[in-house]
């Protein structure tokens, strides 16, 4: 289970990957993704391959090339929109 957090005061997105519902405490392990305001501003997927960047604010026209903010990983040829590909981290898939 996975549990994402917004710093308020800067921010900033958060993952969480642990055990938040065993006793004994939460787990303290969390990862910041790299952060651009628009998706032109995502760099080469070739040079990130396998990583998650979040764009932070949609941009282009509805019809014609809209990218919605949100997360992108890099399949090492496109930026892929994770709503896009939640059938991929579906846990029958393992």
């Amino acid at each position: 289970m996975s549990i994402f957090s917004v710093d308020l005061m800067n921010g900033n997105i958060h993952l969480f990957a642990g055990d938040f519902f065993s006793s004994g405490g939460t787990s303290t392990s969390g990862s910041t993704y790299t952060q651009v305001n628009y998706y032109s501003e995502l760099p080469s997927a070739s040079l990130f391959s396998g990583k998650i960047f979040i764009v932070r604010n949609g941009s282009g026209n509805y019809v014609i090339d809209r990218k919605e903010s949100g997360m992108y990983f890099s399949d090492g040829a496109d930026w892929r929109h994770l709503n896009d590909l939640i059938p991929y981290f579906n846990s029958s898939n393992l």
